[in-house]
């Protein structure tokens, strides 16, 4: 299909317009994603949390250098800052709709810390940061598991399976950055900061 030059700005207003609807696709798609991983049997790919990191993990190393642009963007401008904030409460309601489903209720702040966890360790490893420190990636696959078993559970996830099982209470890191959080009080005297 052959399209004229300023064709597009009928239907957007810039660039980045298309670019917004572009990333709004490209979130949509890592959640059919996600789907589909809960959807395929556990004979056919592991355990279900296992399933939804490789997909979103794949779904992250497969877009990585479209996902570099929104996360620069964001901090220049701020309809991209925007519509990533609109996405992410989209993500929130998604996760919580889906965890609902299997009986559990977590906090949106809970769903959020988790779903940042999840993206920070899929960006290093699709940006091969996790590799240049020497990090194994089925062990950041085991993490980002524990990590999504934790959304979906009242309690700690278990430790991840691979690996030395040297401290089996670990918790998945969403959690310890919400319960670092948490814990904190509001103080009623001025910051030195």
């Amino acid at each position: 299909m052959d399209y004229a030059p300023g064709t597009s700005y009928v239907h957007f207003a810039d660039k980045l317009q298309i670019f917004l609807e572009v990333y709004r696709g490209w979130v949509a798609s890592e959640w059919q994603a996600i789907k589909a991983a809960i959807a395929t049997e556990q004979a056919a790919g592991g355990p279900q949390s296992l399933r939804i990191a490789r997909a979103v993990l794949w779904h992250h190393r497969e877009w990585r250098m479209f996902r570099k642009s929104p996360r620069a963007l964001t901090m220049t401008d701020e309809r991209v800052h925007q519509a990533r904030v609109r996405e992410r409460e989209r993500q929130i309601a998604q996760t919580s709709e889906l965890i609902e489903k299997r009986g559990v209720r977590q906090t949106p702040a809970r769903i959020y810390a988790n779903l940042l966890c999840l993206k920070i360790l899929c960006n290093a490893v699709a940006d091969g940061d996790t590799a240049i420190v020497g990090l194994k990636e089925r062990d950041i696959r085991a993490r980002l598991a524990a990590d999504v078993d934790a959304a979906a559970a009242r309690g700690r996830a278990p430790a991840p399976a691979s690996g030395p099982r040297r401290n089996t209470r670990q918790p998945p890191l969403a959690h310890d950055v919400l319960a670092m959080t948490t814990d904190l009080k509001p103080s009623r005297t001025r910051s030195a900061w």
